[in-house]
Parts: structure tokens; C-alpha cells; sequence
């Protein structure tokens, strides 16, 4: 054995961290901190109680020596040990030293269960002068006491989180803080019996360990494994799988529990996958006929609907963003669109930048384009699907229905329409190139646009916005950010936004049905007029009466020219309207155009006051 006690040189020291003096440099403030940390290990070891940093190995009946444990920690009677997969990383304690290393594989034992073997070395390292960076750890050895347990035979392990949470002192904040955060004891209780862990815990201090245990459990029936056609029992396949275990096996099936590191075993293929690779894909006979059925999927598909949408927006220009469902919860503060207390929140926040779930695909958008414009690429169209999260409270309803999750479609589009070049000048982006972006998503999906109902947008994040509905259903609104939200990302062009609700959209064109018409043989025929109305007057309400009142022929409505001027009076506009008439059984005449039209004037002289120029 090594007699390390106060004797590390630099000569010594040397062999153990050879690359951390080629990149780093020794100094002899490492040497001196690992030698008093040498002493201090090896002052608090003893053959009568195992200590931590200790070694152990189990003893089957037939005097087999397991592979050595690393006692991680001892508490009372219990022992938490941890295989050597990693050079312990340790520090200072009173007791003697203190692991830092979380995660890994344990197992916990009895101190009754161990006895003392002999003396050995152990080797430790702790972070040198130059701190926590690459290759900044520095290796030394000490006296450590060997320990031998005679049961279990195969010690079971499992992935595990070692937490260290302690008491809060502060008034006001959580009661217990750490690596998790609870308010009281009952929370912290409810977090250890849901994650199926043990608490540890030393009297005199306000330092507590907790151990959260992970696994899964699985179950493989008979006729799954009748289908394999394999003549080699099940059991004897798994005593070749070591890491998955059979935990009860009956006439229903085989229990088994799944360690956590084998990510890719969730389904019952996924462990007869396994027994197959064992016992040879090339033993079993493929039969001449295979049994299959056709997969069933609802209509509309929402994987193939999304795929459509992205494919069309990509088509125009447009640059696909994903963005975290964590945000930062002072984006929804002075907001009414999106109310303060209906934002979800996390209980253990890795930081205030994600402390939240997003209840809009608004602000991870506005950083994205933040992030494009210091970059100098302000010229920008964006779309994202994602998920959106709310919580509505509601005394005596069940807590899980008080949560709402949504799927959402997000339009962007800043900076110049048309790029300056030599042949033409530069255009910026307005309202009305969102807007038909918007309604080409739309008419894709099976909407008829003049069909929905227009509203204007009252809510605080935009400047001016309008929303459609149909069926009093929510469908996309679209409008001009206002600077209340494009402020605490410091934008100062224009940005315009659109968010679709994708949930009502799936709902709606559920009930859509595809009619097949021929081409029309006939031609249409187009008429224009020239509308002196109020200026509070839509052109949606002139585009409604028309409809309503002429419901056959009438194909289209379309507004090709608003002129406003003191020469038409105070508060007086001009629409100069055209009018699509069409039969497709035969050829309009004269008087059928003319009838209808001087019906639709009519219409408009005595419901909206018209005058017709």
C-alpha cells in the first residue's frame, strides 16, 4: 500500500495529473490543499463503521467476490453505494469527505451486513486552482478501509438522482430548497412518494439527501410470444439478458422491470426484439404468409395537414422556427390578452428566463426575429407549429381539467417585402401581405374566405388587428404588433403576426365535403359600380347585401378602388365595386344583367344610403 500522508511533491504529484500540469501548470497550492485533504480522509477512517469514500465488495455463498462499490454516502444504518464507473469527485466534511457526484447506479445496504476486510487505497479527485473547466480535476490516492457484505448474491442496482435539498430560513419563500424547491413538508412528502424515493437525513444538520429510484415495468404476454414461433423457453432466453429482469412469471405472462438506461425498450416488440437478437433472427422460420391490416388513421390527418401547410408557406418564402414551450413569465405581466394568472407555472424553474410554459407562439417568435435583426437579417418570414398552455381556475372542478394545451400556427413576417434592386425599389412589408398569406392558408384548407366572419381585434398586442371566426369558432387572427410587446425584445420595425387556432381549424373542415362541378361553358359577365357611402360603412357589409340579395348568379364581390376627398363631403367615401355574374347553364342577356343590377342598387340606396355614380 502507497503511504500518501503528507508525502505528495510535485515529483509525486506529477504522475497522477500529468496532462493537468501540461495544460494547466501545477502550483503548489494544489499540492498543499490535496495533502491536507489526504490527511483529513485518512484522519477520519475506521475498521469498526464504514466511512464514506470507503470501498466494498459482496460475497456470494461460494466465496465469489463481487466488482468494488464506492461508499457514496452513510446514514445511520444505511449504506448508499456506487459502482466505478467515475473517479469520485469528493470535498470536505466533518465526518470526513462528502461525494458530489449525482446520478449513476446505487444500492442501498445495512451497516449490520458489512464487515471490515483489510486496508487499501482509494483514488479521489477535487478541482484545482485553475476551477471547474476541462481537464481542471486533480487525482490523488489515500488509506480507505475495504468492506465485504455477504448478501445480496447479485446486488440489484438502479438509476438513481442523489438531491440535496436543505430548510429555508428566509420568510415568505419555499420551506424546503435545493436542487427542488416545496412550500411545506406535505409537498416535499408528495414529490418523494411519487418519484418512489427515500429521505436521509442528519439530526444536527439542515441538510437533508433525498433519493428519487427510476425503473419501468413491463408485461409480455403468451401470444406474443407464441407468434415468434421460438422453441427456447423465455426464461432461458432472459438468463442471458442480465440487465432486464424477471420479476414474477405466470400463466398470463412474463413481469418484467426495465433498468433505465435502456431508453429504447417501451413496448413489448421492443423486448422481443432483444430475445430474437439472443437467440438468432436466422433460427426462426419465416412463414410463406404474412397477416397484415391496413393502419387507420382520422380524418383530417393532422401529421399530413401540417406537412401541406409547411410545404405551401415554405413555397413562398418562408423559414420554419422551433422555439423552447419554456419561457419567461414577465412577458404575459401588463398584458390582458394574455392574463398574468393564467400562465402556467413551473414548480422547480431552472431560471427565470424558463419559468413558465408559453401560453402564445408570439414571444419566442419576437426572439427568434430579435436574434436574426442584430444579426443583420431583418428581411424576415417565419411560421412555427407548436403548443400553447393556460390555466383557468375553477373551484370544484378536477385540478388536471383546469390545464389547457392547444395547438397553434404562427405567422411572422418584418423588414422589406421587396428588396431594392436596379429595376425596381424597395417595398416594406404591410398589413395587407400578411393578410393574404393568411387567407391563402385558409382557401388551402378548404375555407371560403368570403364565408367567415371579419371582426377587428381590440386585444392590447396588436395595433390594429382583425380576427375570423365561423360558427362563432375562433380561426386565425392577423394585425401590427404593438410596441408593448416588441419592446422587451428591442424591435423597432414593424412586425406583423398571425395565430391560427389549429384545434378549431381541424374541427371545422372535419365537415367538409369535396364536390366535384365542371368547368363552366358559359361565360361571365362583369359589371362595375361606383358607391357614395358613410365612411364608417365596411366593405364587408357591402359584400354581405349582395349575396343576400342576389344568391344564384352572383359569383364574386370584389373592391378595386376607395377614394376619400373634400370634393365628396365630411365623412363620405367612394367604393368602386365590380361584380361577377355567371350561369352555367346558359348565356346571360341584357335584361337579366340589368335586372339584377338595378336590384342591387336598390338594395344599397335604401339600407346603406348610397348614392350610385
Amino acid at each position: 500500500m502507497i503511504q500518501t500522508t503528507n508525502k505528495y511533491s510535485k515529483e509525486t504529484f506529477i504522475r497522477l495529473n500529468y496532462w493537468y500540469d501540461r495544460i494547466h501548470g501545477l502550483v503548489q497550492e494544489d499540492i498543499d490543499k490535496v495533502n491536507t485533504m489526504v490527511e483529513h480522509i485518512e484522519k477520519t477512517r475506521s475498521g469498526r463503521y464504514p466511512r464514506t469514500g470507503d470501498n466494498l465488495f459482496f460475497v456470494s455463498g461460494y466465496g465469489e467476490r463481487s466488482r468494488l462499490f464506492f461508499i457514496d454516502a452513510v446514514y445511520g444504518d444505511d449504506i448508499i453505494l456506487r459502482d466505478f464507473s467515475r473517479v469520485p469527485f469528493v470535498s470536505r466534511d466533518k465526518e470526513g469527505i462528502k461525494c458530489d457526484m449525482h446520478g449513476g447506479e446505487c444500492l442501498l445496504v445495512k451497516a449490520g451486513d458489512v464487515r471490515f476486510k483489510a486496508w487499501t487505497t482509494g483514488r479521489f479527485k477535487h478541482w484545482g486552482h485553475y476551477g471547474a473547466c476541462e481537464n481542471g480535476e486533480v487525482y490523488y490516492d489515500a488509506k480507505i478501509a475495504l468492506w465485504e457484505c455477504g448478501a445480496p448474491e447479485q446486488p440489484e442496482s438502479r438509476e438513481w438522482f442523489k438531491i440535496h435539498i436543505r430548510k429555508n430560513t428566509r420568510p415568505g419563500e419555499d420551506m424546503y430548497v435545493g436542487e427542488i424547491s416545496c412550500k411545506d413538508e406535505d409537498g416535499l412528502k408528495q414529490f418523494v412518494n411519487d418519484h418512489e424515493g427515500t429521505i436521509f437525513a442528519e439530526e444536527d444538520s439542515q441538510e437533508m439527501v433525498m433519493l428519487c429510484f427510476r425503473h419501468s415495468d413491463m408485461r409480455i404476454s403468451p401470444e406474443e410470444w407464441e407468434k415468434m414461433d421460438c422453441p427456447v423457453s423465455m426464461r432461458e432466453i432472459y438468463g442471458q439478458m442480465q440487465e432486464i429482469k424477471i420479476v414474477k412469471e405466470d400463466t398470463e405472462g412474463l413481469s418484467l422491470q426495465i433498468p433505465p438506461y435502456r431508453v429504447d425498450v417501451r413496448r413489448e416488440a421492443d423486448v422481443i426484439e432483444d430475445i430474437l437478437r439472443i437467440y438468432g433472427f436466422n433460427n426462426i422460420e419465416v412463414p410463406a404468409k404474412v397477416n397484415s391490416t391496413l393502419s387507420y388513421s382520422e380524418k383530417p390527418d393532422d401529421f399530413q395537414l401540417k406537412n401541406k401547410i409547411a410545404d405551401l408557406l415554405a413555397a413562398n418564402g418562408f423559414n420554419e422556427i422551433m422555439n423552447n414551450s419554456l419561457t419567461k413569465a414577465s412577458y404575459y405581466e401588463h398584458l390582458e390578452t394574455y392574463r398574468p394568472e393564467e400562465t402556467v407555472m413551473l414548480f422547480n424553474p431552472l431560471s427565470s428566463d424558463l419559468s413558465a410554459m408559453r401560453q402564445s407562439l408570439l414571444f419566442g417568435g419576437l426572439e427568434t426575429i430579435a436574434y436574426n435583426i442584430n444579426r443583420k437579417n431583418s428581411n424576415l418570414r417565419l411560421f412555427e407549429f407548436g403548443k400553447a398552455y393556460t390555466f383557468h381556475k375553477k373551484e370544484g372542478e378536477n385540478h388536471l381539467k383546469q390545464y389547457k394545451e392547444e395547438d397553434k400556427l404562427a405567422l411572422f413576417i418584418t423588414g422589406d417585402k421587396i428588396q431594392a434592386s436596379w429595376n425596381s425599389k424597395e417595398q416594406k412589408t404591410d398589413f395587407f401581405n400578411l393578410k393574404s398569406y393568411a387567407e391563402m392558408i385558409l382557401i388551402r384548407l378548404g375555407f371560403k374566405t368570403e364565408m367567415l366572419t371579419l371582426e377587428e381585434c381590440s386585444a392590447d398586442i396588436y395595433r390594429e388587428g382583425i380576427s375570423y371566426t365561423q360558427n362563432g369558432k375562433h380561426i386565425v387572427t392577423i394585425g401590427m404588433l404593438s410596441h408593448k410587446v416588441l419592446k422587451p425584445n428591442d424591435i423597432e420595425q414593424e412586425v406583423y403576426y398571425a395565430e391560427f387556432s389549429w384545434e378549431n381549424i381541424l374541427k371545422v373542415i372535419k365537415n367538409h365535403t369535396i364536390t366535384f362541378t365542371p368547368m363552366p361553358k358559359f361565360p361571365a359577365v362583369k359589371r362595375d359600380l361606383a358607391l357614395l357611402l358613410d365612411k364608417k360603412i365596411s366593405f364587408k357589409e357591402v359584400r354581405d347585401i349582395a349575396f343576400r340579395t342576389e344568391k344564384s348568379l352572383l359569383k364574386s364581390v370584389t373592391l378595386f378602388d376607395v377614394y376619400e376627398g373634400e370634393k365628396l363631403g365630411a365623412g363620405k367615401k367612394s367604393y368602386a365595386i365590380s361584380f361577377t355574374l355567371q350561369d352555367d347553364e346558359k348565356t346571360l342577356t341584357d335584361k337579366q344583367i340589368d335586372k339584377i343590377m338595378n336590384k342591387l342598387m336598390g338594395t344599397y340606396k335604401h339600407q346603406l344610403s348610397a348614392e350610385i355614380r
